[in-house]
């Protein structure tokens, strides 16, 4: 479940490169929340929150919505 923090949030999937599968939740501005169960809904991200995926890890934006 993804916590409520108000605003709009995006939930990243990431395929570590030490393997396994963990998400993230991030708000509108690329800034990490905390880590949550995996949604399976495609969506996209903002600029910011994709921005983070490129420099830090490698992810996918698997789910998006507003509170």
């Amino acid at each position: 479940m993804i916590e409520k923090h108000g605003g709009l949030y995006y939930q990243v999937f990431f395929s570590p490169d030490d393997g396994g599968h963990y998400s993230e939740v991030f708000n509108g501005s690329g800034q990490e929340l905390h880590v949550t169960e995996v949604f399976d809904t495609s969506r996209e991200a903002t600029w910011a929150a994709q921005n983070w995926i490129n420099s830090k890890k490698k992810g996918t934006v698997v789910s998006h919505g507003t509170n």
